[in-house]
C-alpha cells in the first residue's frame, strides 16, 4: 500500500476528521470509471486493517446469500 497522498486521500481525511476516528477507509466506486480507496491509520493498527476489511467482505457475501470467504491452507 503506497504511503502518501492519493486521488482520495483528502476525501479520507475529512471522514476521518467528522468521525473523530483515529483510522478511516474509504472506497469510491464509479461503474465505468474504476474505482479507488484511501485509508489513514497509524502505522501500529494497520494489520488490524486485513481483518476489518475480510470481516467486510463475509459480511457482503453472506447478505448477497454466498459463503464467506475462506483462506486457503498453507503448510
Amino acid at each position: 500500500m503506497p504511503v502518501g497522498p492519493g486521488k482520495y486521500d483528502l476525501l479520507c481525511t475529512y471522514v476521518r476528521e467528522k468521525a473523530g476516528a483515529t483510522a478511516a477507509a474509504v472506497v469510491v466506486i464509479k461503474p465505468g470509471d474504476g474505482a479507488g480507496f484511501s485509508v489513514q491509520c497509524p502505522r501500529e493498527i494497520s494489520p488490524m486493517l486485513v481483518n476489518v476489511f475480510r470481516h467486510v467482505a463475509d459480511q457482503i457475501e453472506k447478505e448477497l446469500g454466498g459463503e464467506p470467504h475462506e483462506p486457503p491452507i498453507t503448510n
